[in-house]
């Protein structure tokens, strides 16, 4: 009978474990810090950016910055849950685009060793009118091995 309970709690606890563990790992494919390298924006191309765009991912948070030769400044913070294999979530807790504050985004991405093709839609403000915008971008991981810990 100990046997029989032992089986049974053994059966139950594994599949958690292993859930938990695949959880972890997921979060783990996007650890690192990012830099936006090419995009397009509701079908025109935006080409390679001016100014360097980076995300920082580590464990479900992230945060964004624009950097440029006058300085840098922090354009978004929140959290991140990827769903599944092609898709995940941003949820902003903070952004320079009141727009996009306190939503939460559906991204679809492709992930190719260190490079990351990520496509949506944001919301932002035209002329005091709130607009959507699609987009899709390719994102370079940069390598510094202690950030993607």
């Amino acid at each position: 009978m100990k046997r029989l309970v032992l089986l049974f709690i053994a059966f139950c606890t594994i599949p958690v474990l292993l859930s938990f563990s695949a959880v972890r790992l997921k979060k783990s494919l996007f650890n690192g810090v990012w830099q936006f390298t090419e995009g397009t924006f509701n079908g025109g191309s935006k080409g390679r950016p001016i100014n360097t765009e980076i995300k920082i991912f580590n464990n479900g948070k992230f945060d964004g910055f624009l950097m440029s030769p006058m300085g840098s400044v922090k354009t978004m913070s929140g959290n991140f849950k990827i769903l599944n294999d092609s898709v995940y979530t941003e949820r902003l807790v903070k952004a320079s685009n009141p727009a996009m504050l306190g939503k939460t985004y559906v991204i679809h991405y492709k992930l190719e060793g260190n490079v990351m093709t990520a496509s949506g839609s944001y919301d932002a403000v035209n002329n005091g009118i709130t607009v959507k915008v699609n987009y899709r971008q390719i994102w370079n991981r940069i390598d510094y091995p202690d950030a993607q810990q």
